[in-house]
């Protein structure tokens, strides 16, 4: 935020503004590949839930995903999350190999969002 406003408030050179958004996205990108390398040294423990811990998570997400659509008097909140997880846990299901679930996941994911957004651009477009 202090990056945006002075570049906000200043005249720069275009040199400069990019240079400090340069580094701006240099940071998370830095901070990632050193926890890749971290991750080397430091061994994290792995926590295991149970089935029921899980279903109690997930209900706790779905209905505050729900209270956000009524707040926001929008579907987004509902309709994006099953976008994202519902076809990789349907896919969970079947018996095919793990490469092939990976690019049925990935192009239901795409299809799905690209779909939303080109109807709700449709919806817009009318109003």
């Amino acid at each position: 935020m202090i990056a945006f406003k002075y570049i906000a408030a200043n005249q720069l050179s275009k040199l400069k503004e990019f240079a400090i958004l340069y580094i701006l996205g240099l940071m998370p990108i830095s901070l990632f590949i050193g926890l890749i390398f971290l991750d080397r040294y430091y061994h994290t423990l792995t926590i295991q839930f149970s089935t029921f811990s899980t279903t109690l998570v997930a209900s706790l997400a779905i209905l505050t995903l729900i209270g956000i659509s009524v707040w926001s008097k929008t579907w987004v909140a509902i309709i994006l999350p099953i976008i994202m997880y519902l076809p990789g846990v349907l896919l969970g299901f079947t018996t095919l190999q793990e490469t092939t679930k990976l690019w049925v996941d990935w192009l239901a994911i795409v299809i799905g969002a690209g779909g939303y957004v080109w109807i709700s651009f449709k919806k817009a477009n009318k109003a």
